[in-house]
C-alpha cells in the first residue's frame, strides 16, 4: 500500500485524483474549501498550505511516500490582480512543501503549467527554456526551481489546460462550453492560443503512475496535438452531436486582461517513452473522458 498525500483535493483536478484512486493507494486529501464524505477510503484533512507548522504536523503524522502537489492559485487574471497571494501559494508554500518532503523522505510531484513558456518556440520539450509572460507563469516557475533545489528525486509535471466533467468539485472550461452547446447559447472561443489540451482523467491516472515510479526531474503531460480553444470547441460539439452554429471564434484579447502565450504545444517524446499509457490524440481523449465505461489506464 502506497501512502500518498494530496494537496488541492477540493479543486477540479484534485477531485478526479480522489475518485480515481487505485485500490493499493492510501490517500490523505488536504482541502481548504470543500470535502466529501462519500469515499471511506480517503482521509480528508482541512489545511491551508501556507501554514507551515500545520503542514509539517500532517506530514509527520501521515508519513507519505509521495506528495501530489496540485494546490495553486491558477487563474492568470486573478494572479495578476492578487500578486502577493499568488506568490504565497504558488511559490512560497511550494518551497516549504518541497523542504518538508525532503526532510521526511517523500517524493514531491509538483503540478506546474505550460504557462512557464512564452509561446514563441513551440513545440516545447522538457529542456526548453522557460520565459513566462504573466505573473501566474512566473510564480509557478519559481516554485519549480524551489522543488528541484530541494531534492533530485522530485518531479515537476508541466501540464496543459485540462478538460472534462466535474468529479467532485470545480469546473473546467469544457463544462460550461458543453452546456452552452446543448442550449445553443452564443459562445466565444479563442482562435489565437494553441495548447496541448488534455483529459483530466488521463492526467489523474498518470500522476498516480509517476508518483510511484522512479522518474524525476521534469515531465510534460498533455494531448498529442496542439489545438486552439476554437478547434477544441468544434471537435467537442462534433463528439456529442451538437450544432456548432453558436460558436463565435474570437481573440482572447477581447476577453482576458492577462497576456496569453501564442503557441504552447508540447513535444511529448519523453512521456511517450516512459508512460504505461501514452498521450492521447484529442478524438481519443474525448472518447476516454466521456466514456462511462472508461477504466483507469
Amino acid at each position: 500500500m502506497t501512502r500518498i498525500l494530496l494537496t488541492g483535493a477540493s479543486g477540479f483536478l484534485g477531485g478526479h485524483i480522489v475518485v480515481r484512486k487505485p485500490v493499493d493507494v492510501s490517500l490523505v486529501a488536504l482541502y481548504r474549501t470543500n470535502r466529501t464524505d462519500n469515499d471511506e477510503n480517503v482521509t480528508w484533512i482541512p489545511c491551508d498550505i501556507r501554514d507551515v507548522t500545520e503542514l509539517e504536523c500532517i506530514i509527520t503524522d501521515v508519513k507519505p511516500q509521495a506528495i501530489l502537489h496540485t494546490a495553486a492559485s491558477s487563474k492568470p487574471d486573478e494572479c495578476d490582480s492578487q500578486r502577493d497571494t499568488a506568490y504565497e501559494i504558488n511559490t512560497m508554500a511550494t518551497g516549504e512543501l518541497a523542504r518538508l518532503a525532503c526532510k521526511y523522505q517523500a517524493k514531491l510531484v509538483y503540478l506546474s503549467t505550460d504557462m512557464v513558456y512564452d509561446g514563441e518556440a513551440a513545440p516545447y520539450t522538457e529542456m526548453s527554456s522557460p520565459k513566462p509572460l504573466q505573473w501566474y507563469g512566473e510564480t509557478k516557475l519559481q516554485g519549480e526551481r524551489l522543488v528541484m533545489a530541494a531534492s533530485p528525486q522530485n518531479l515537476i509535471i508541466r501540464s496543459s489546460v485540462m478538460f472534462g466533467s466535474r468529479a467532485l468539485f470545480g469546473d473546467s472550461f469544457s463544462t460550461g462550453l458543453l452546456e452552452r452547446l446543448r442550449l445553443q447559447i452564443p459562445s466565444p472561443v479563442f482562435t489565437d492560443q494553441i495548447r496541448s489540451t488534455v483529459s483530466v482523467k488521463w492526467i489523474a491516472d498518470r500522476l498516480y503512475e509517476v508518483a510511484r515510479s522512479p522518474v524525476a526531474g521534469k515531465l510534460q503531460l498533455g494531448g498529442v496535438e496542439g489545438v486552439s480553444r476554437a478547434e477544441f470547441a468544434y471537435q467537442l460539439a462534433n463528439h456529442f452531436g451538437y450544432s456548432t452554429e453558436c460558436l463565435r471564434p474570437c481573440s482572447y484579447k477581447s476577453i482576458s486582461a492577462a497576456p496569453r502565450p501564442r503557441d504552447l504545444t508540447f513535444d511529448l517524446t519523453k512521456a511517450k517513452q516512459i508512460l504505461s499509457q501514452p498521450p492521447l490524440s484529442l478524438p481519443e481523449a474525448l472518447t476516454f473522458e466521456w466514456n462511462q465505461n472508461s477504466t483507469r489506464c
